[in-house]
This record gives C-alpha cells, sequence and structure tokens, in this order.
C-alpha cells in the first residue's frame, strides 16, 4: 500500500489541463470557438469529484495502509455500518453538503453505497 493520494492536487492539476487546453483551442480541430470554457471545464470536474466525494474518501482508506490499518480497528471495535456512517455523516457535515441521491456502484470495496452531494 502506497501513500495516500493528493486528490485537491488532482484536481488543480486537472483544471490547470483544462484551462492550457482551451487557451490553445485543441477541444475542436477545426478551430471553432470551444463550446466550454476553461472555467466551465473546470467546475464541471470539481463537481463531480465532490458529487462522489464520499466514494474518494474510502477509495482513499483502502489505498493508504495507516488509514486501512485504523479504519479495521474501528470496524472491530464498533461495527462496519456504523464506522461507515459516521464517515459518511463528517463528509457532508466538515464540506457543508447536501444529499443528492445514492449510488448502488461505488469504486471502493469498503461500501456497497454511498450518497451522492452537491452544494
Amino acid at each position: 500500500m502506497g501513500s495516500r493520494p493528493d486528490y485537491s492536487q488532482s484536481v488543480l492539476d486537472l483544471a490547470n489541463l483544462a484551462a492550457d487546453l482551451a487557451t490553445k483551442n485543441r477541444f475542436h480541430t477545426d478551430r471553432r470557438e470551444p463550446d466550454v470554457t476553461a472555467s466551465e471545464y473546470a467546475e464541471k470536474v470539481v463537481l463531480d469529484f465532490m458529487r462522489n466525494i464520499t466514494d474518494h474518501v474510502f477509495l482513499n482508506i483502502q489505498s493508504n495502509e495507516g488509514l486501512m490499518r485504523e479504519y479495521q480497528t474501528q470496524v472491530n471495535e464498533n461495527s462496519l455500518m456504523e464506522v461507515n456512517t459516521a464517515i459518511g455523516r463528517k463528509v457532508k457535515e466538515l464540506f457543508k453538503l447536501e444529499n443528492d441521491g445514492v449510488c448502488d456502484k461505488p469504486k471502493s470495496w469498503l461500501i456497497k453505497d454511498f450518497t451522492y452531494h452537491r452544494k
């Protein structure tokens, strides 16, 4: 297990890439005006990340040896449902998000489903 991914840097890298692509007008080969501005694209990718943030948190746990060990300890001392629910609620609370439906196909194998979020 490697070090914990820095998602904030990944989002910034994606936004910078989008801005660079839009500036160079590489969205279209016929050199028309881009349909989406760099700012609009950046907002799209960040909102998509935020919508799935609970899944990202659990992916982070499973890819980080230390966090995974702590997660297993918490599950053993409490219950899987209690730990996962607490994490999901804390995501909503800390980021001040609203619920926006449920995904029953998470990428993380630590959870069966998760709540989508929006601002």
